[in-house]
């Protein structure tokens, strides 16, 4: 470990759950926006497949900006996991019950830590078997490295870099 790095517990560092149940009556032309696993595409949101519903929402089930949004259940393991940062909200939405918000300071370094092997490896009990939910008591146990601040922000620029400029 390098100095000055931690390592940190997630459910030290953040807090995440689950999201809207709803019911085939309550979606609506108008309403909220839904956010499900279709609409994480390429670890970015995609919108051209929405849902709305006509349902009461809690205030902590609407997204924020700059939360993270993860699939948490899937009929396709592949799926499992896959996360999109929420950015740019342009009216209030939620979050479907098989995907995950994750909020935290740390999030630009958890959305990339999110997509590693460590990662992988450790929410799949250190097998390398697919995992078919992410549940916030596997989610709790995650150990994340920190470095410092500083560190944190010049590793999630150059990895920034890395993507968008090819």
């Amino acid at each position: 470990m390098k100095q000055g790095w931690e390592i940190k517990k997630l459910k030290e560092i953040a807090e995440y759950f689950n999201g809207l149940t709803y019911s085939p009556k309550n979606v609506t032309d108008k309403g909220t926006i839904v956010l499900r696993s279709s609409n994480v595409q390429n670890d970015e949101l995609d919108f051209s497949d929405i849902v709305r519903v006509n349902a009461n929402v809690k205030e902590k089930l609407f997204v924020l900006e700059g939360d993270i949004l993860m699939c948490s259940r899937n009929g396709s393991q592949r799926l499992v996991g896959k996360t999109a940062p929420i950015l740019n909200l342009r009216e209030p939405m939620t979050f479907g019950t098989f995907m995950m918000i994750i909020r935290s300071e740390f999030n630009p370094l958890l959305l990339w830590f999110f997509k590693t092997d460590e990662f992988k490896k450790q929410i799949s009990g250190g097998e390398n078997t697919m995992i078919n939910q992410v549940t916030r008591y596997m989610l709790d146990d995650i150990e994340v490295p920190l470095p410092p601040l500083q560190e944190q922000q010049r590793i999630v620029a150059i990895i920034r870099r890395s993507l968008y400029c090819h």
